[in-house]
């Protein structure tokens, strides 16, 4: 059922560890006020700075990768947790690209190349999500 599944654990769980880390470190930074802007381009840092003083999404982001890598971690929950993560890694692929592509666009080409792995290696899983309807 699952594509390639030794190469597709090692990847999930790496995947699942960053989703992990990077959530709690991102809940962290709101709860400490931390300076997201720190040390980056100035296109970066304006994007970031408009986030952190509007406090838009930040917590709710973090929370989400955390629910999300712990989702993709459990085995029974593991096709859940990747489709939650697709939308995310589009988002920080068009956030690498378009606003920090000198500060993050590998981590962003990397998350986005490593999500889209996954949701093939578990396309099994989707299937009942495409239907096609026979007219004959």
């Amino acid at each position: 059922m699952i594509k390639h599944e030794k190469l597709t654990l090692v990847i999930k769980y790496v995947f699942a560890l960053f989703m992990v880390g990077t959530g709690v470190m991102t809940v962290f930074f709101w709860f400490l006020d931390f300076d997201l802007s720190a040390n980056t381009s100035v296109k970066t840092f304006k994007f970031m700075k408009a986030m952190q003083e509007t406090g838009y999404m930040v917590l709710w982001l973090g929370i989400f990768k955390l629910v999300a890598g712990i989702l993709i971690a459990i085995p029974k929950t593991s096709p859940l947790g990747i489709l939650a993560a697709f939308p995310y890694s589009v988002n920080i692929l068009l956030y690498v690209v378009f606003v920090a592509y000198q500060d993050y666009l590998l981590i962003g080409l990397i998350d986005f190349a490593i999500c889209t792995y996954l949701v093939y290696a578990y396309s099994y899983f989707y299937r009942g999500l495409i239907v096609i309807k026979n007219n004959g």
